[in-house]
């Protein structure tokens, strides 16, 4: 009877360790990864460098837009920026480093770039070809002040169908919701090293019949 009870109870043991199954790891979701072409929001110019719209929002007849509409905004520079790399955006390549002139007191050595988006339309002012290699520069200093610029656009997509460096336009925009994203990229080095940063911000453009 004590041997029976003892089969038993290592027999039942067993059976309860095998039918043990461990826990799953908790699944972890990778963080999204930002384009290659696009450097990461840094925040480094946050508190001395913002780009201003005059509205709120925009809205225009589709009318009035095919005869061409002006969108003006401000780069308003708090404080002098010491080591700017001004990038240029421009370019299809996007390879281009050019500080567009030194003249503070007439023109930011910023060079902000206009997109204007959805719905899968696309407007961007991109001047169109490739600019060749790279010329070198050497760190300028970015002034206070308040830099007027204009976005100027008649109402149509750009189309990839052009060549030899040309990007013609393409079909008019539809009555809809649409997003202007204006964006300056550069570098900023401090103690030697240089680091990306974006200065962006973003006004709703609605087009009506």
């Amino acid at each position: 009877m004590v041997r029976t009870t003892l089969i038993f109870a290592i027999l039942f043991c067993g059976c309860t360790q095998h039918s043990e199954t461990p826990t799953p790891a908790p699944k972890t979701n990778p963080l999204p990864k930002s384009p290659a072409t696009e450097p990461p929001a840094t925040g480094l110019l946050d508190d001395k460098v913002s780009i201003k719209f005059s509205e709120l929002n925009y809205s225009f007849p589709i009318a009035e837009v095919a005869q061409g509409i002006e969108i003006d905004y401000e780069i308003v520079v708090r404080d002098d920026v010491a080591k700017i790399l001004p990038l240029s955006q421009h370019s299809q390549s996007n390879i281009r480093i050019d500080l567009n002139g030194a003249d503070h007191a007439q023109k930011c050595v910023l060079e902000p770039f206009a997109r204007l988006s959805g719905n899968t339309q696309f407007y961007g002012e991109f001047s169109g070809g490739c600019l060749g290699a790279p010329r070198t520069i050497s760190p300028t200093v970015l002034q206070h002040g308040r830099y007027s610029h204009t976005f100027k656009w008649s109402g149509r997509n750009l189309s990839n169908d052009g060549g030899g460096g040309s990007l013609p336009y393409g079909a008019p925009f539809p009555p809809g919701k649409y997003v202007l994203n204006i964006r300056c990229i550069g570098q900023v080095v401090e103690q030697g090293i240089p680091k990306d940063f974006q200065i962006t911000n973003n006004v709703t453009v609605t087009l009506t019949d």
